[in-house]
């Protein structure tokens, strides 16, 4: 994706300067978030569906940007570029099949960039029963064609049991 100096689809830096400017800032921000946060969450379902529905990576890479950062508690310390495309594609037909919902998201404008954070709760699609969460946050950037992640983090409320010291 190409990255863009605007926030093409979404308002301009000048035009968030002129809301603040006119509405004394916090509520027309806080509106502004709301929205975002929505439309980063309809995004991420997009994403999330076939990784957790079809054990898919492919709709989850292709948000990814060539020179992003990541980590996970498998990843073996901070990935960057390519190895992140990799590790991601690693988990095709590995990923089990779960029901998932996404749990207080937010969405943080700061510049040009996105800092969106949100808990993933999976539970088993046969009993209803919790099968993990995820806490991430994701680090957006707008591009030609929509919103390009170029770092994300994603951790756990409890290390998973083989990490526990």
């Amino acid at each position: 994706m190409k990255r863009t100096t605007t926030m093409k689809g979404w308002l301009g830096a000048a035009t968030i300067a002129a809301v603040l400017a006119v509405t004394g800032g916090v509520p027309a921000m806080a509106a502004m978030d709301a929205e975002l946060t929505e439309e980063l969450v309809a995004i991420e379902k997009t994403k999330l569906d076939p990784w957790y529905g079809e054990s898919s990576t492919e709709v989850y890479v292709s948000h990814v940007a060539d020179d992003s950062t990541y980590f996970d508690p498998w990843a073996s310390g901070r990935l960057q570029g390519p190895a992140v495309i990799e590790h991601l594609k690693s988990f095709e037909g590995q990923i089990p099949h779960v029901d998932y919902k996404i749990v207080d998201p937010s969405a943080d404008i700061r510049g040009e960039v996105v800092i969106f954070t949100y808990t993933v709760e999976n539970s088993d699609p046969d009993t209803g029963e919790p099968a993990g969460s995820w806490m991430v946050t994701k680090v957006l950037s707008p591009t030609d064609e929509g919103w390009e992640v170029i770092h994300t983090h994603y951790g756990m409320p409890a290390p998973p049991p083989d990490l526990e010291a």
